[in-house]
């Protein structure tokens, strides 16, 4: 859930779902400042299980969701978090570690591409919306 803080910090790049089945990509402070690499956030038993990305699996993350977008079809892993097309309307996003699969539809799975391949391509998260509320589907 959008509330839930990782490391101290909010899922300010993507998040998605509520209760006990959500995922959110949390950006990474960088020492130098700015950001780089992220965690992909997801529920176990009660608390957040965060799998550490760097921007190169980032954005074959992103790239991954693309293919399934252009093609209905892809089954690929990024440091244990699987992406695997459920058909061609939607994703299932499975981290192995903690027993995890959240389904995405299309439009949810564009989303954390697109928000995936902009933090990557610019070392910052979208900026909220127009309406004061945060990317993604707080």
């Amino acid at each position: 859930m959008a509330s839930t803080t990782y490391q101290g910090l909010y899922p300010l790049i993507y998040t998605f779902g509520s209760g006990a089945s959500y995922l959110n990509l949390y950006p990474t402070p960088w020492h130098w400042g700015g950001y780089r690499g992220a965690s992909l956030g997801v529920p176990n038993s009660g608390s957040l299980y965060g799998v550490a990305l760097t921007n190169d699996q980032i954005q074959a993350l992103g790239n991954a969701i693309r293919l399934h977008l252009a093609t209905g079809s892809v089954n690929q892993t990024i440091s244990g978090v699987q992406v695997a097309s459920s058909g061609t309307t939607s994703i299932n996003v499975v981290v192995a570690a903690v027993s995890f699969t959240i389904n995405l539809g299309n439009a949810d799975a564009a989303n954390l591409a697109m928000a995936c391949l902009q933090y990557v391509s610019t070392g910052s998260y979208a900026a909220p919306h127009t309406d004061g509320s945060p990317i993604g589907n707080w």
